[in-house]
Order: structure tokens, then sequence, then C-alpha cells
């Protein structure tokens, strides 16, 4: 079962609850305090909905202004332990007054002990709302990257297109048409908008690689490929646009694909939880090898941002075959 974004952010949370409420627990038996179940509760509340306060309403409205940074890190802890002091004072007064007990003596070691519970809380904020920016920087990039990415489109591929598509008008005006639909779907496939992360849906991907082979194939009628996609309509996953079809563009790029007798592939599948892509071509003899390292750099330096370690991408020569295997955890 894949788990989406947003169930792997509230379970990490309701994770980061439980083990802080273990330890709130094990520090309090530990110091041979034994405190009531309404204390206990109140207490844990109050320090989680302290770090939720400041890691999300507080600390963002400091960005811009440094200065802010130390009155908030200062005065909020501060403020903080004066109030969890007079609500323990408070209970204390009361439970000496309902039940007959002695004078409970707090004063300064209490203020400091929940002033510091308070700095201890506010500084696991601090890391918590510098990492959540950190990670929204990491992906704002890699969605501009990807928008970048999107909107390039190789000047020599369009001006060939174009250009096959103009002799072909009075010749087959058919043929013309149909590319010029192909082409127009491809274009507005770049300028299509990505979700927030900057992916787009596979099933989209894997599309612009049947147009981008159609369309060559109509400019090149001697062009072999097998294209085999099997790819189960319900698997969800998204990937950064456009790192698919670099890959195909390799072939065209550097690969012999007129030859029958050792045609090109394209295949897609689903297998044992991961999403698997392959090309295989074979290699032309007068192609610049350098060539492949930079569009294969490029998309292993994508698919690290947008999947960390949950990828794999290998190339290999098997005499004069080029192939790439791509493997993505679903």
């Amino acid at each position: 079962m894949t788990l989406t974004n947003t169930t792997k952010r509230i379970l990490s949370h309701l994770g980061f609850i439980f083990l802080y409420m273990v330890n709130d627990a094990t520090v309090v038996m530990q110091g041979g305090s034994k405190p009531g179940l309404w204390d206990f509760a109140f207490f844990f509340a109050a320090d989680i909905g302290l770090f939720y306060s400041l890691a999300y309403l507080v600390f963002p409205l400091f960005r811009k202004r440094s200065w802010r940074w130390v009155i908030g890190i200062i005065a909020i802890p501060i403020a903080w332990a004066l109030f969890l002091w007079l609500y323990n004072a408070f209970n204390e007064i009361l439970n000496v007054i309902y039940s007959s007990r002695a004078a409970i003596h707090f004063g300064k070691a209490h203020y400091f002990l929940y002033l510091y519970r308070a700095v201890f809380i506010s500084i696991l904020a601090l890391l918590f709302h510098i990492g959540r920016v950190n990670v929204a920087v990491i992906k704002e990039k890699m969605r501009l990257a990807n928008a970048l990415m999107k909107a390039q489109i190789s000047p020599h591929f369009l001006f060939n297109t174009l250009n096959s598509i103009y002799s072909t008008i009075d010749r087959r005006p058919e043929k013309a048409k149909q590319s010029v639909m192909i082409l127009s779907d491809i274009l507005r496939y770049n300028l299509g908008e990505a979700d927030t992360d900057g992916l787009v849906p596979l099933v989209d991907e894997l599309l612009q690689i049947e147009r981008y082979i159609s369309l060559w194939k109509l400019k090149k009628p001697g062009v072999k490929i097998s294209l085999l996609l099997s790819v189960p309509e319900q698997t969800k996953l998204s990937v950064p646009p456009l790192v698919l079809l670099t890959l195909v563009e390799n072939m065209f790029q550097h690969g012999m694909l007129a030859d029958m007798a050792f045609p090109a592939s394209v295949s897609a599948a689903v297998i044992g939880g991961w999403f698997t892509f392959r090309t295989e071509n074979e290699i032309r003899v007068d192609t610049d090898s350098r060539g492949y390292g930079i569009g294969i750099n490029n998309s292993i330096a994508r698919l690290k941002a947008a999947y960390g370690k949950n990828f794999k991408l290998s190339t290999a020569v098997t005499g004069n075959r080029f192939v790439v295997d791509l493997k993505i955890k679903l």
C-alpha cells in the first residue's frame, strides 16, 4: 500500500507526539514525582500546544525581521514559564484549601524549572521550523527546475519538425495535419501545470513519449522502434516532467534507429512494487558518447531530488547496444 504525502505527515506528527509523551512520562517518573492524571495531561497538552503554536504561527512571522527572533526567543519562554508557574501555584493553593494539607512553598526554583521546560520546547519548535523552511526551499527549487525543463524544447527538434511539416503539406496533407496535431499536444504538455511538488502524473509522461515517437515516425518512416507500455491505470506515481522523455530523446540523438535487424525499444511496466522503465538502442558509430552522460546525469539529479534513495538508474553497453534501466519504488 502506497501512503500519500499527507498521510505520511500525519503519521510523523502522531509519532512525534507519542514519543514526546513517553519521554515526558519517563522524566517525571525518574524524578520521583507522581503527578495526577489531570496535571500530567495539562502540562503535556501545554507543551504540545506551545510547540505547534511556535512552529506554525509565531516563528514564520519572524522571517523578515531578524530582531524579532531575539524578542520571540527570549519573551515567549519567559511568558510561558510564568503562566505554568502561576497555574501550578493556583493548583497547589486549591489543594491546600480543599485537602487541609500544609502550605506548599513555591518560588524561584519552580519558575526556573518551567522556564527550562519552555525554552526546551521553543528550541525544538525552532529546529522544526528551520527544517520546514529548508524542505520548502528544496521543493521550490525542484519545482522551478522542473518548470524550466518543461519550458525547454530542443530548437533543433522543433525546426526539423516544422520543416518536415512544411515539406509534406502539398504532397501529403493528411500526414502534415497529423504532425501538427501531435506537435501541438507536445507543446501543450510542456506548457501545462505540474502539481505542488513540481511533478506530473506518470500517465501523462508516458503519453508524451508516445506522441514523441509517433511524431518521429511521421518525420522519418524508416525509424524502427518497439514501444511497450504495460502500466496499470491505477498506478499512482508522479514523476519529474520530461525525465523519462529525456532518456528516449537520447535514443534518437545518439542511436541507430533504422536497422530492422536491431530495432530500438522502449518499455514500461510495474514489477514487484517498482515502476520500471527501459530503453535499448544500437549505438551509432559517429555518435559522441559524452552526450549520453549529460542527459543521464541530469535525470539522476532530478530523480534524486524527487525520490531520494527510492530509485535506481543504471546504464550498460552490451556489444553495440546501449541500455538504460530505471526503477522507481511505488
